[in-house]
């Protein structure tokens, strides 16, 4: 499990590099990894989770 939180500060740590913010439930972050992690989507679904919950930083929506 701790390869999971590895890779979530590692996408974190890259759009942050970017001017961007990841904003989702903490519930959610771990079961999506989860679900990455035993092959559960395709590459498109886990783009489209990424532009969904990224936002520029300037815009960062409430939660």
């Amino acid at each position: 499990m701790a390869g999971l939180f590895h890779d979530r500060d590692s996408l974190l740590q890259f759009l942050n590099f970017n001017g961007h913010a990841f904003v989702m439930d903490h519930k959610q972050v771990e079961d999506f990894l989860v679900d990455v992690v035993n092959h559960q989507y395709t590459f498109e679904p886990v783009i489209h989770v990424i532009e969904s919950h990224g936002h520029p930083q300037s815009q960062k929506p409430d939660v």
